[in-house]
């Protein structure tokens, strides 16, 4: 599965909530949640149960124009189309949008008239809101809706979701052709069925993984049709017609969505209820993942809530646009039980990484978690450490740290003063390093390894330590 967008800006930042700026809380008096009047009503056939409905018609906060159908960093995102501001819920107990707390994101920083939102990772795997005013700029948000980045990439983004297997976005206007695009503005994707859409205005993606059958492209088509697609075939799998109150608004944003460890959809009927709709369990329940620099290496900690069918953790690492997997950390396959990780990755240069989790279940199946980035810091003085182990036989390691790229020598005398080995002679970068030293060509007994490093500022450094091998 194809997962990085292609030639995406490579931010390495950890998505969290900034909702400080330019926020207001609503008096209390204008909450309102009912089930009287009840949500849009699913069709006989539609293949997900109804979890929920939350019903904000009479609501004169919510109920001018919203659309919005996201779940993201553990809120609701309800946005308007018609230039007012996005508005915040964070879930209750029953995990619905809490009406009672109410969090409004004015202009700046949310530039309003956004349509249906989607939830996908950049190159880095970091998870982003991603939305557009019904043009062909697709906006990159935040959790606290300012604008990290805008692609105009062709098609218009009425409608969106992100495609995890192309690696795209599909999209659409009312009547305009549905088509997938990256943000380089690359076409990975078409679909004539959802072309000939009349009144395109949320969409959603689920994969064959979630639902058996087909990856799907699911169009909420105004007033009350939810279309699912099949990408590979473009064929019409279904259409599901909803029977809304009357006099009420038409179809809103669409996005599948995590919430609770459930995959659920998401469906906003503008200005009446936003429902909400089973999918599935998510496999691992991830509930903490930190990266923690220390001197050279980054200790990885992570946990998790529950598992199912969990066979492990792949790690990977981003550093200077190189995404590569390090290492596998085996989960513990089915449990409702915490459980907790680590991972250290060793021996790294100064500079800024970012961590993900691959996990994997025992079919195969996968998710990547949110990224976390660290920056491992250059030493700040020059230093040669003991060799270990010491004595050895028949290696050892070195470890020295530059604090500014240097000329280094790094060489083996014996107790003569003869020199035996030279291990290192060139140009190294500030950092922290380790040398691996094999002497089993030498004799047992005492040895020295010296060091001289010649800064770029200027300074010299030289030090001497004895090590002993013993055969």
């Amino acid at each position: 599965m194809k997962i990085f967008l292609s030639l995406f800006l490579v931010l390495f930042l950890v998505g969290s909530i900034s909702v400080a700026q330019d926020l207001s809380v609503f008096d209390t008096a204008d909450k309102y949640i009912s089930t009287a009047q009840g949500d849009t009503i699913p069709p006989a056939g539609f293949p997900l149960t109804t979890k929920w409905h939350f019903d904000y018609s009479a609501n004169t906060t919510l109920n001018a124009g919203t659309v919005g159908a996201i779940f993201f960093q553990g809120n609701f995102y309800l946005n308007r189309w018609n230039t007012g501001p996005c508005y915040l819920l964070p879930p209750d107990a029953n995990w619905m949008p809490d009406p009672t707390a109410i969090v409004t994101i004015n202009n700046p920083p949310y530039p309003g008239n956004i349509r249906d939102m989607a939830v996908a990772p950049d190159n880095s795997g970091t998870e982003f809101l991603w939305g557009s005013s019904a043009t062909s700029t697709l906006y990159k948000f935040d959790a606290g809706m300012n604008t990290i980045a805008s692609y105009t990439t062709g098609g218009d983004f009425r409608a969106i979701a992100f495609d995890p297997v192309t690696g795209g976005f599909w999209s659409g206007d009312f009547g305009g052709p549905v088509t997938c695009y990256d943000t380089t503005g690359t076409l990975v994707g078409t679909s004539a069925n959802g072309s000939a859409l009349t009144g395109k205005y949320g969409m959603a993606f689920t994969s064959s993984s979630l639902i058996p059958g087909a990856n799907s492209l699911w169009i909420w088509n105004q007033p009350n049709d939810l279309v699912q697609i099949d990408v590979a075939t473009d064929v019409v799998i279904a259409t599901y017609t909803f029977t809304p109150p009357t006099g009420v608004g038409p179809a809103g944003g669409a996005e599948v969505c995590i919430i609770n460890g459930e995959y659920v959809l998401l469906l906003n009927y503008q200005n009446l209820a936003v429902g909400c709709y089973f999918i599935a369990v998510v496999p691992v329940e991830l509930t903490s993942f930190i990266a923690t620099a220390k001197g050279n290496s980054v200790v990885l900690d992570w946990s998790t809530a529950t598992e199912t069918n969990n066979q492990g953790f792949e790690v990977e690492r981003s550093h200077n646009g190189i995404i590569e997997t390090i290492g596998f950390v085996a989960g513990f396959g089915t449990t409702n039980e915490p459980k907790s990780y680590s991972f250290i990755d060793n021996n790294l240069s100064p500079g800024m990484y970012s961590y993900r989790l691959k996990q994997i279940d025992y079919d195969g199946t996968f998710k990547h978690h949110l990224a976390t980035q660290v920056e491992v810091f250059p030493p700040a003085i020059f230093a040669l450490e003991q060799n270990y182990p010491n004595p050895f036989n028949p290696s050892t390691k070195i470890d020295f740290n530059l604090a500014v790229d240097s000329k280094v020598s790094l060489k083996v005398f014996d107790v003569l003063g003869q020199e035996v080995a030279t291990l290192l002679n060139g140009n190294i970068v500030a950092g922290s390093h380790q040398i691996d030293f094999n002497a089993s060509g030498l004799n047992s007994g005492a040895y020295l390894y010296k060091i001289e490093a010649t800064g770029i500022d200027g300074s010299n450094f030289v030090d001497v330590k004895k090590m002993i091998l013993t055969k």
